[in-house]
Parts: structure tokens; C-alpha cells; sequence
């Protein structure tokens, strides 16, 4: 009434609105989780209070040790979906990771890049150096398209690739159903 929400009196008001940053959070929970559940994992530290880790675009420590070797330490770097699209990954152009930058690719120093597609309840874990090189060499035969992602109140651009072609081009690029 006169530009004022009114509930009925036995409902509740709708929750607010989802943010890119809650999708985060949400999706390094379920990294977190998910890597727990290894039996290699030693421990899992998540970096939101570390800022230092943060700058440097990455999400997760991982501490783990294969079968007879030494224990070993990755960091990584966890990406919710941008994209609905089964069996693709959507990298960010460049002007949309300045604008959502903890979506972006080149900022980050992490040595793997955790995407996590909910809808189809995967995970592409991409070693971010290979990455990095290959957009160098093949994201110019790649058109960006718009996207609208949830959580960002703004349109952004971004490759849509198809995991097969990463996986065929870049050898260490893991698939892991959820």
C-alpha cells in the first residue's frame, strides 16, 4: 500500500535476493567438503580471513599426501557456475574479471582453478598455469557471449568451452561428479 510491501500477517518476507559472493562461499563449502572426503586430504584451510591468499585469487589450501610420498600442499581457486551449459566452463573477458574479479582467471595465482558446475552437479579442476597458457593461444578462435549470472546485478562476457576440448588439450584437467 502507497509503495509499501505489506505481508500477510502469517507470512514470512521472502528471503533476499542471492549474491555472487554467496554462490562463493557456497560453492568452497562444497570444495571443502569434497576434499575432505578424499582419504590423501590432510587438512583443508579455507583463506577468507587471509587476506594475503585472498589477493592472490586463491580459496583453498589443500594438504594431502598420495600413497608412499611426501605430503604436498595446492592451492586453489573455486569458481561457482556462470554458465548453465552442461559440460562447459566460462572464462571471464577480461573487462568482465575486472569487474567480477574473484570470477576471473588472470588474477588468480592458484595452481588449480575449481569450477564448479551446480546444475549438473560436477567439478572441473583445471591446473591454472596450462589453463592460462591455452587461453593465451586459443581464446581469440572463441567469441565471447553475454551472460547473465546469478548473483551479479550486471551482464558480463565470457568463452563458454566445452570441457571435452580441455581435457583433450590440456592432460591434466580432471572431471569429478559431486
Amino acid at each position: 500500500k502507497g509503495g509499501v510491501i505489506v505481508f500477510p500477517p502469517d507470512a514470512s518476507p521472502p528471503p533476499p535476493p542471492i549474491t555472487w559472493e554467496t554462490l562463493r562461499a557456497r560453492a568452497i563449502v562444497r570444495m571443502t567438503a569434497f576434499l575432505k572426503q578424499r582419504p590423501e586430504t590432510l587438512h583443508i584451510q579455507e583463506t577468507f580471513a587471509l587476506s594475503g591468499y585472498q589477493k592472490r585469487g586463491i580459496d583453498l589450501i589443500w594438504r594431502f599426501r598420495e600413497k608412499d610420498r611426501e605430503a604436498q600442499s595446492l592451492s586453489i581457486r573455486v569458481i561457482p557456475t556462470l554458465d548453465d551449459k552442461p559440460g562447459h566452463v566460462v572464462i571471464l573477458d577480461g573487462p568482465s574479471a575486472r569487474k567480477l574479479p574473484t570470477a576471473g582467471l588472470s588474477a588468480t595465482q592458484a595452481h588449480w582453478w575449481f569450477y564448479h558446475h551446480a546444475p549438473e552437479h560436477m567439478l572441473y579442476c583445471l591446473p591454472v598455469p596450462a589453463l592460462k597458457r591455452w587461453m593465451e593461444h586459443n581464446a581469440d578462435a572463441i567469441s565471447p557471449v553475454p551472460l547473465y549470472v546469478a548473483g551479479v546485478a550486471f551482464p558480463l562476457h565470457g568463452r563458454v568451452i566445452p570441457v571435452a576440448r580441455l581435457q583433450k588439450d590440456i592432460k591434466r584437467t580432471r572431471v569429478m561428479p559431486l
